[in-house]
């Protein structure tokens, strides 16, 4: 009995928009994805992975706060992510799905997967950092 080609894991992210629709960006593609700044995303993977964690990363490769809900079906996986603050404009941000315990995690198909380090980068202009504020000298 054949099953029929292996189809190539693909993680999504989904961002969900203030209007309540929705966008799809492919992590695993060739191109950085660019997407707007957001509080809820959602990890989305075409098989369904065990022994996994999913966090996002800021530049400094600091785990950003959040809330999160994996839902695991017996095909996929979606891992809903409420961040505690919004993505930030212009930033490059990263998804890192990695193992909970041991050095890989398993997909669907009883595979070993190593750690996936998958970047993105939200949509605007990076806000300015404010200048420190100026002291004026004393004339003597």
């Amino acid at each position: 009995m054949d099953a029929g080609p292996v189809v190539p894991l693909a993680i999504d992210l989904v961002i969900e928009l203030p209007d309540g629709g929705t966008e799809r960006h492919a992590l695993l593609g060739l191109e950085t994805p660019v997407v707007p700044p957001a509080r809820q995303l959602v990890v989305e993977s075409n098989r369904a992975l065990r022994n996994v964690r999913i966090r996002v990363l800021d530049e400094s490769d600091r785990a950003l706060e959040s809330d999160d809900v994996p839902e695991e079906k017996p095909d996929a996986l979606r891992y809903h992510i409420d961040l505690l603050r919004p993505l930030e404009a212009g930033h490059r941000y990263a998804v890192l799905v990695d193992d909970q315990s041991g050095a890989t995690f398993e997909d669907g198909t009883g595979k070993d997967v190593p750690e996936q380090r998958l970047e993105f980068r939200t949509s605007g202009e990076r806000e300015r950092p404010k200048p420190p504020p100026t002291r004026r000298k004393r004339r003597h």
